[in-house]
């Protein structure tokens, strides 16, 4: 069953024979680096082990943790599951509310600690907010879990990003497998292949949007026509808007990582410019017919009047028509997407523990069914 799988650290990369992988030059250029000079070299808050899998003629990136409880989700599910819900509560408005979450929450935090919770493998893991999957056969996916847990018997196996769409059928196989579903988020797709479909506010929405970029003062660029000293303002965009914003768990990327994703073609990098200065950005990857934008952001202090988000939504939508790709819109606003013709669809962490001991079983199984009652309901309900 294993025969055609192994393992590849940093000591023994050399060994492995890249003209039999499929986009063999592309990965081990981009590989290589991390595994070298460590991913905290390339993303400030990821401390991972990076190995590669190969699987017959695929190579798989996977991620190996102990604790590591400050790590950012991309490596971590405590940073996922915990640290997130602790920041919501900090958030809330209503004080009485977050009194009484932070208890329980606090004695969740206790418990998953002490079941190893973030003693973890991830496979296809990017180091981004969304992995993008090649279509696993059933057989694949058994193969990988029993070669990893005789290689990993005191870790949990995960999958992120695995989601009810695409590719069709992978969340069936998974739990074909004995994996547990845990809900994650709730992301959403647009398909250019459907464009035909979409009612006539839909339409007239993504006109609307595609005409504010073109009748606009900006100028769409492409990473080639951004020179290297003007990269650091599309670091400070992205910062701006998911780690300001929003959160200092999503990935701190250092201007190593950039540099290094634009070099090896892994990000795809456009510009909205006006005046020389750039206000706004977009950085997608593409695997398997799909595409998904990690990198992304904009000058949050800038006018909303100036639509610069609608901007850089209309120029995805574009290059997913362009490129004929499925795109992966990722989590949030909604109300934005659905009303651009996206849809909705589950994502989950895919996650196999019979192996390990029954104390940590429980942790996983009990987490799964908190949210698959608590929260899958909610982010159905409210369209979240």
């Amino acid at each position: 069953m294993n025969q055609n799988l192994y393992l590849f650290d940093k000591d023994s990369l050399s060994k492995l024979n890249w003209n039999e992988i499929e986009q063999g030059t592309f990965l081990q250029n981009y590989f290589t680096p991390f595994m070298q000079k460590g991913t905290k070299t390339f993303i400030n808050n990821v401390q991972t082990e990076l190995q590669l899998l190969q699987v017959g003629s695929l190579v798989l990136p996977i991620t190996i943790n102990q604790k590591e409880y400050e790590n950012s989700y991309v490596v971590s599910p405590y940073t996922h599951y915990i640290s997130y819900a602790k920041e919501e509560l900090r958030n809330l408005k209503k004080y009485w509310l977050s009194l009484l979450l932070q208890p329980p929450l606090s004695g969740l935090d206790y418990y998953l600690r002490a079941c190893h919770f973030n003693q973890v493998v991830i496979v296809n893991n990017w180091l981004v907010s969304t992995n993008l999957y090649p279509t696993l056969t059933t057989q694949q996916v058994e193969s990988i879990t029993s070669f990893l847990t005789t290689k990993f018997p005191n870790h949990a196996i995960l999958f992120r990003s695995v989601n009810e769409h695409y590719p069709n059928g992978q969340v069936e196989i998974f739990l074909n497998h004995h994996y547990l579903a845990i809900p994650s988020r709730q992301v959403y797709f647009y398909d250019p292949a459907q464009q035909s479909n979409l009612n006539s506010k839909t339409r007239w929405l993504l006109n609307r949007d595609k005409k504010l970029l073109e009748q606009s003062d900006y100028r769409v660029i492409e990473a080639t026509e951004i020179p290297e000293k003007n990269l650091p303002r599309l670091i400070e965009l992205y910062n701006l808007l998911y780690l300001k914003k929003y959160s200092l768990y999503n990935p701190q990327f250092q201007l190593s990582y950039l540099i290094h994703a634009i070099q090896e073609k892994f990000l795809h990098v456009y510009a909205l410019q006006k005046n020389e200065q750039i206000d706004g950005m977009i950085g997608f990857f593409i695997q398997n017919q799909s595409m998904t934008t990690p990198f992304f952001g904009y000058d949050i202090h800038l006018s909303q009047k100036l639509g610069l988000y609608r901007m850089l939504s209309s120029l995805l939508v574009q290059k997913a028509h362009e490129h004929q790709l499925l795109l992966h819109q990722s989590s949030g606003a909604a109300s934005f997407k659905r009303c651009r013709g996206a849809y909705p669809a589950l994502e989950y962490t895919m996650a196999y523990v019979e192996h390990l001991p029954k104390f940590q079983q429980q942790a996983w199984r009990g987490l799964s069914r908190i949210l698959q009652k608590l929260a899958v309901p909610l982010l159905r309900k409210y369209k979240l």
